[in-house]
């Protein structure tokens, strides 16, 4: 059962490299209006088909923002973070701009609601109990919550040069920031009991090698969470002092914290048409990562 009661959610989390693609001669990626229609349509489908809320996680703010702005390679003297944390806050509403217009023309179409989170939030029962009141309402009327962290005021994501236990850090004794949306789609899987978690990347799942070197990759369909120990994160190009941008230890150790609570994760291809229909309905996709 549901810790939202009797609401039944999935968590879907698209990241940057989903949701965008490179333009020769340009410094910073668009936004894919495609990819990011073919995933609301899909979304609104399997809610359709299931009975199921779905939440979404979704990543692009900044890139919407570089999108908009030459800011990263003008402002000279800015920290590159203050700079981030304005990016976010411009890119937010055009990302969320594009997610309402895909809903929209989905079928059928649907509302989208948007939830910026940092990881004080979750930890908090009462503000947890905030949210969960809110997401209640939210999957009772059938709108699509779509939530990203809140980099403006949790900044520590953003800090690419921070490594500290793995990329945490925290503040007055509080951990205060999730890392990457892969940490919070994770931790929302978690505390909100989710029936799957999606981590929709722009890789096909988790290789026995790092892919990208190795053209003799092969991938892992199924893991047990006990399978995912500090030897299989070194094999797969992921040790232990990665902070957590996205990468593929990153979905790894967000699939395995899930999975140890009691969580299905699967790690797939976002871009393949239908992806998370093809999840629910158990097929043969991406990286399946289960309980014990």
């Amino acid at each position: 059962m549901s810790k939202l009661d009797s609401h039944e959610i999935v968590i879907a989390k698209a990241g940057t490299n989903v949701l965008t693609y490179k333009v020769p001669g340009r410094p910073y990626p668009r936004l894919d209006n495609n990819v990011i229609q073919n995933l609301a349509d899909d979304v609104s489908s399997v809610m359709e088909t299931t009975g199921l809320g779905v939440m979404l996680v979704s990543s692009g703010a900044i890139g919407a923002g570089n999108e908009l702005t030459n800011w990263r390679r003008n402002l000279e003297g800015v920290p590159d973070e203050h700079v981030k944390q304005a990016l976010a806050a411009i890119g937010q509403s055009r990302l969320m701009a594009k997610w309402a217009d895909a809903f929209e023309g989905a079928q059928p179409s649907r509302l989208v609601a948007q939830i910026l989170l940092t990881h004080n939030n979750l930890a908090s029962d009462r503000e947890r109990e905030h949210l969960f009141n809110a997401l209640r309402v939210l999957l009772d009327q059938r709108a699509v919550p779509i939530g990203n962290e809140n980099d403006v005021v949790s900044v520590d994501e953003i800090r690419t040069e921070d490594v500290v236990n793995g990329g945490e850090k925290k503040e007055n004794g509080r951990k205060s920031k999730f890392g990457d949306n892969d940490q919070l789609a994770s931790q929302l899987a978690q505390t909100t009991g989710a029936k799957i978690l999606a981590l929709l990347t722009d890789v096909k799942g988790i290789c026995d090698k790092d892919p990208s070197k190795y053209s003799d990759a092969k991938l892992f369909e199924r893991l047990k969470a006990s399978d995912m120990d500090e030897e299989f994160f070194a094999r797969i190009g992921a040790n232990g002092n990665e902070n957590g941008t996205g990468g593929p230890g990153s979905k790894a150790r967000a699939a395995k914290s899930a999975a140890e609570t009691g969580v299905i994760a699967v790690i797939a291809d976002g871009k393949v048409p239908g992806v998370l229909g093809k999840i629910m309905r158990g097929e043969k996709i991406g990286t399946w990562i289960v309980p014990e």
